[in-house]
């Protein structure tokens, strides 16, 4: 393996490293973007970048993050957002049309830009995105540029799965969020230490508790029984060894002591 092949491997092996460091860094995903651009640009010795995701349901591309782009001319590479290839394969067949393309956002840019390459962001089979990495001048990239650069198009395509996860998980939980701040049914959630996590509206008028008092206190703190109609409590039931594998729910019935100090709910939910 000759010196040189051995430095661009040890390279490349250092701009992943800064983008692995990236990704668990919790940065906004353009934020992120724009690391990998900046890796994968000077990486092969480019002159510009531009990363682009795909619209929901359409086959058009929004620009994400640009590198060595004015943002005023931005919108002149509105051609290379165009059509965007639905599987992996379709892109390779449109280098004609990408340099028709190139040609005609060169025109309008002014930027000195000769050479792109263009690389897929894909998840599971499905192009999720495309990177653009720019040439200018009479400089030219090295023959292998395109297959060094899928590592730095393999990392965008991580980081863009990520943040939609993340963001369905989020949506997610606002949904269930609003369902029980609805529920006519007192709701809470607790930790394993049985500190209190979610408490409702309803909860709030059966208890007296203002929501944010009660959350983050202890489950025995905020409830506390006047009396009981079960055998036991909570707390009763965990001291005997609840929940077991397979054990069935517990069934707590009885009366609640409410708290009737100031600032907090009577029982009509008044002050």
């Amino acid at each position: 393996m000759g010196k040189a092949l051995v430095d661009i491997r040890i390279l490349q092996r250092e701009y992943l490293l800064a983008i692995s460091r990236a990704l668990t860094a919790e940065l906004d995903l353009h934020d992120l973007l724009r690391v990998i651009l900046k890796a994968s640009v000077e990486f092969v010795s480019g002159r510009a970048g531009l990363i682009a995701l795909a619209v929901p349901g359409t086959r058009q591309l929004r620009v994400a993050a640009v590198y060595g782009i004015p943002p005023d001319l931005v919108d002149h590479f509105a051609p290379l957002l165009q059509e965007l290839p639905r599987q992996e394969g379709e892109e390779e067949d449109a280098s004609q049309e990408l340099g028709r393309r190139l040609r005609e956002v060169m025109g309008k840019a002014n930027l000195g830009l000769t050479q792109a390459i263009r690389l897929p962001l894909l998840s599971r089979g499905e192009v999720i995105g495309l990177i653009y990495v720019f040439q200018s001048g009479n400089y030219y990239f090295v023959e292998d540029a395109k297959s060094l650069l899928r590592s730095f198009a393999e990392q965008a395509a991580i980081a863009v799965r990520n943040a939609q996860l993340y963001q369905q998980v989020n949506n997610e939980k606002q949904r269930l969020d609003a369902i029980l701040e609805q529920s006519a049914d007192g709701v809470m959630i607790l930790n394993p230490s049985l500190e209190i996590q979610v408490f409702n509206k309803a909860l709030s008028h059966m208890t007296g508790w203002w929501a944010e008092e009660a959350i983050g206190r202890h489950h025995d703190v905020v409830i506390d029984w006047q009396s009981l109609k079960t055998d036991s409590d909570l707390s009763d039931a965990i001291a005997n060894g609840w929940p077991l594998p397979g054990a069935a729910h517990i069934y707590v019935e009885g009366d609640l002591r409410r708290l009737k100090q100031a600032n907090h709910l009577e029982a009509d939910g008044a002050m």
